[in-house]
């Protein structure tokens, strides 16, 4: 599945960086820019996961824990993560996972695959500005 994907970047003119296990695409939303990863895996699973920029500061986790309930309430194909300890303290991401069923053409599997990377980078785009606002005000207007 990599080297499909791979393809499907290249036919599209993305820009991406092939790590081996995973591949890192420099996504660009409508206010900001981010980095996604994309891991396959023997079982044809494809997990999309897109970082948000910034970190979150930990005397804002409540309010951003908030705020991404509400989003991942509303969704069905992903959810937003905040990691709370750990190195990577106060990463916000988005993360899609999907099996890829084995009954499809090669139409039929690049259609999935951008589906799946594109389901990703769209809700990152759509709801990022959400999670920073939640990371730097407390919900009022200025």
């Amino acid at each position: 599945m990599k080297e499909q994907i791979t393809k499907f970047l290249e036919k599209n003119n993305w820009r991406y960086t092939d790590f081996g296990e995973i591949i890192r695409i420099d996504a660009e939303g409508d206010t900001l820019s981010w980095n996604t990863l994309i891991k396959t895996d023997d079982e044809q699973r494809i997990t999309c996961v897109s970082i948000l920029p910034a970190k979150i500061s930990e005397s804002r986790f409540d309010a951003v824990l908030r705020v991404m309930n509400g989003i991942n309430s509303n969704i069905w194909f992903g959810n937003f993560e905040l990691i709370t300890e750990g190195s990577a303290i106060g990463q916000a991401r988005f993360r899609t996972s999907s099996l890829l069923p084995d009954t499809l053409d090669e139409q039929q599997y690049e259609q999935f695959i951008s589906t799946a990377i594109m389901l990703n980078l769209t809700a990152m785009n759509n709801f990022a500005q959400e999670i920073i606002k939640a990371n730097f005000t407390d919900g009022e207007e200025t």
